[in-house]
C-alpha cells in the first residue's frame, strides 16, 4: 500500500473503519476498530504527530476523499 495522506473514520453497521488515501485519492489501507477512539488511536500509534485535527464531514458531502484532499 502506498503511502496516507488522508486519513477518514467511517462508522459502519459492523464497526468503525479507518480509511487511508494517497495525495491523488488511492487507496492506501484500512484497518476495523470497535470504536472512533480506538480507531483515533490506531492513527495516533501509525502517524504520530502528522494526524492533524478530526474534521467531520457535512452530510451533504458525496464525495468524502474529495472533501478532505480539498481541504488538506
Amino acid at each position: 500500500m502506498g503511502t496516507a495522506h488522508l486519513l477518514v473514520i467511517e462508522e459502519c453497521p459492523d464497526g468503525i473503519f479507518l480509511y487511508r488515501y494517497g495525495t491523488h485519492g488511492e487507496f492506501a489501507g484500512d484497518t476495523w476498530h470497535m470504536n472512533v477512539d480506538d480507531a483515533k488511536h490506531q492513527a495516533s500509534f501509525e502517524y504520530g504527530d502528522l494526524v492533524q485535527e478530526w474534521i467531520d464531514v457535512p452530510a451533504d458531502v458525496e464525495d468524502v476523499v474529495t472533501f478532505g484532499l480539498q481541504r488538506s
